[in-house]
């Protein structure tokens, strides 16, 4: 049976047109797979969305090669029409409109529109099961029991729920607003359910968490009471009713075993563990050295029992995960034995050399990906926080932080603040210039060719950004070099000027401590390690939270340990050179420096022309032979998925 994406594809069969105008209000080109199968074909995708900037990008790189017959331009509109496009356009290419009525049109289009792709991929597999009217409200019940199979009419007890958005939450599943919508007033009617925190729970996992954490903790420690107390020695779940019942459900259990494990629930402090059955003790704090251990494990085992196929969901999710995994090793790594520490550095480096394959293949598909509704890329931050700007925003960008340093600060913030995270892509080169200038300009380094090598120009790119999305220049801040000494809030212009509505920061404390490193990634966890304590990040936290700003915190570019292999001797003939990327201005030279020297030649996705990479592999660097350092700038896990992170104050 072929798919939904196959109905889409057939409109760029062979032979390939020139330029194809496609009006696609759904926003079906914008799948990973649709995307990938499109430039296999040949045909470069080309949003039009702003006049100026597709006009500047279609007559540097376009125009030329459509005259030479040595292109295919797909250029997509998100309206319903393409009417509104330039003349020269629509009297040089062929129309095609793509719209989820078409593909499904038995359902409600409304409804449709919020699906992602695997939901479509589901429902297209039980399409010719749906015999109820399109309406709003028949979709939503259909699509909730059989797609999402979230039996919402038998959830009637607090248990059942609970199993349900256990599932939901470890898994990292979304659910469209209008379904989520759906389910809330469904559950709502439903008496047993009341006292639970249903608007929050639902939706967020963050919230959801914490409830469990409290449910968990009162329920812990009133157990203990009660055992102190010599109460009779009934079942749990008939001392202690809804709470302990749960935890000790059998579908239950090991979700809340494996977030203990993964650090998403703390272990509750100040219990006697000796009095409670042992199946409790992975939620009791007992021996921090143990439990850290028990948690390596845990994630080592997870981590090579997984199928490194993928896409980038996957690959952040993976990424996160092993963050963790390499930020406990430095942390115990006196403690750890010469096998555990050996099946580690075998998972790197299976999951370098599967993600490098994947970075060739699937990466090149990332640009052109909605900002919603989370951000895939880093360029696309700054459209997310537009979107969710409902007053003051502030972003810290941490440069140079990946997911092991973040697993490092997160431990020194949990306490004081919530934290709800994902990952996003660098730009590759996974250098300065090129990643976190994508940040604060919005675009890809295409856009900003003339600066490829200097941040000189953020403040007047994030200014301008703002600019073009209704805000004031003077209500925009932009600073960098914070984190070095003491913290002193009178130096942050955003904490100074009481009318700034958008900050721009960068901590580069981390990337110079990289920069600086002569005893690789262990050396940089102990140097953070006294960073955090002298409490600068903290306080800069709470102070831009406390002024009322709605805080994101990012990376630009992570960072990897590698063995030099060697420097490349080639004068001047590479403009950029670093110790794990060179740039060229010249194909040809640098292809033969990856015919001489073990490399990848970098196709050179969303660069301008004449920007040619050559990146080291995972573990190398082009440094002297066997020396060690912590740098950046290749396709390695560590460099390329880093955190994006939205901070609260645990008040709210």
């Amino acid at each position: 049976m072929s798919s939904w994406r196959d109905r889409i594809l057939q409109h760029f069969d062979e032979p390939l047109l020139r330029l194809y105008l496609v009006s696609d209000p759904d926003d079906l080109l914008l799948d990973e797979k649709i995307l990938i199968q499109l430039q296999i074909r040949g045909l470069t995708l080309i949003p039009y969305e702003d006049p100026v900037t597709f006009r500047y990008q279609y007559e540097s790189s376009c125009r030329e090669r459509l005259q030479n017959l040595s292109s295919h331009i797909l250029l997509r509109v998100k309206e319903d029409s393409v009417d509104h496009l330039p003349y020269d356009l629509l009297k040089a290419g062929d129309r095609v409109d793509l719209r989820l009525s078409s593909l499904f049109p038995r359902f409600s289009a409304n409804i449709l529109s919020e699906l992602d792709a695997g939901q479509l991929d589901r429902l297209h597999v039980i399409d010719e099961e749906y015999t109820g009217p399109p309406s709003d409200s028949a979709t939503c019940d259909f699509i909730m029991r059989k797609v999402l199979k979230v039996p919402y009419d038998t959830i009637d007890n607090p248990v059942d729920l609970m199993r349900h958005l256990f599932v939901k939450h470890s898994q990292g599943i979304r659910y469209p607003k209008v379904l989520e919508q759906f389910l809330l007033r469904n559950l709502r009617l439903r008496p047993e359910l009341e006292r639970l925190p249903l608007e929050e729970i639902v939706p967020s996992s963050r919230a959801f968490f914490d409830y469990i954490q409290g449910e968990w903790s009162a329920c812990l420690k009133k157990w203990s009471v009660e055992e102190e107390q010599g109460k009779e020695a009934l079942p749990p779940e008939q001392q202690y009713g809804f709470e302990m019942e749960m935890f000790c459900h059998p579908e239950v259990w090991p979700f809340v075993e494996h977030l203990f494990m993964e650090g998403k629930l703390s272990r509750v402090k100040g219990i006697v563990a000796d009095r409670l059955p042992e199946w409790t003790h992975v939620g009791i704090h007992i021996d921090s050295v143990a439990e850290e251990k028990q948690g390596l494990n845990h994630l080592l085992e997870r981590l090579e029992g997984e199928d490194v196929r993928s896409d980038h969901k996957g690959w952040s999710h993976r990424a996160m995960l092993f963050g963790r995994l390499k930020h406990l090793r430095l942390k115990l790594l006196s403690e750890l034995d010469d096998e555990t520490n050996r099946r580690i550095a075998t998972l790197e480096k299976k999951l370098d050399t599967a993600f490098a394959d994947w970075m060739f293949q699937g990466y090149q598909a990332l640009p052109n990906l909605p900002h919603l509704p989370v951000p895939v890329m880093v360029h696309h931050i700054p459209h997310y926080l537009d979107y969710q700007r409902r007053s003051k925003v502030a972003l810290l960008v941490v440069d140079g932080m990946s997911f092991v340093q973040w697993n490092q600060i997160r431990e020194a913030l949990e306490s004081e603040f919530h934290m709800e995270e994902q990952g996003v892509f660098a730009w590759v080169p996974t250098i300065t210039s090129i990643s976190r200038q994508a940040i604060f300009t919005g675009e890809p380094p295409l856009l900003f060719s003339q600066t490829l090598s200097t941040t000189r120009k953020e403040v007047s790119a994030w200014k301008l950004f703002w600019e073009n999305h209704q805000v004031s220049r003077m209500r925009v801040s932009y600073e960098k070099g914070l984190g070095l000494g003491m913290y002193d809030s009178t130096r942050i212009q955003a904490l100074q000027k009481g009318h700034t509505l958008i900050a721009g920061l960068v901590v580069d404390t981390i990337d110079r401590l990289m920069h600086g490193a002569i005893q690789g990634q262990k050396g940089i966890y102990e140097e953070i390690d006294l960073w955090l304590k002298r409490g600068y990040l903290k306080a800069l936290i709470h102070d831009l939270l406390a002024r009322g700003f709605d805080l994101f915190l990012t990376s630009d570019h992570g960072n990897e340990e590698s063995c030099g292999i060697g420097r490349i001797s080639e004068g001047v003939l590479a403009h950029s050179r670093g110790e794990r990327v060179r740039i060229y201005s010249d194909e040809s030279l640098r292809d033969r420096a990856a015919q001489v020297h073990p490399s990848y030649a970098w196709p050179g996705f969303g660069l301008p022309q004449g920007s040619f990479a050559l990146l080291a592999r995972g573990g190398e660097a082009f440094i002297p032979e066997k020396e060690m350092a912590v740098s950046h700038g290749g396709i390695s896990l560590e460099e390329v998925i880093v955190p994006f992170v939205h901070v609260t104050r645990k008040s709210e």
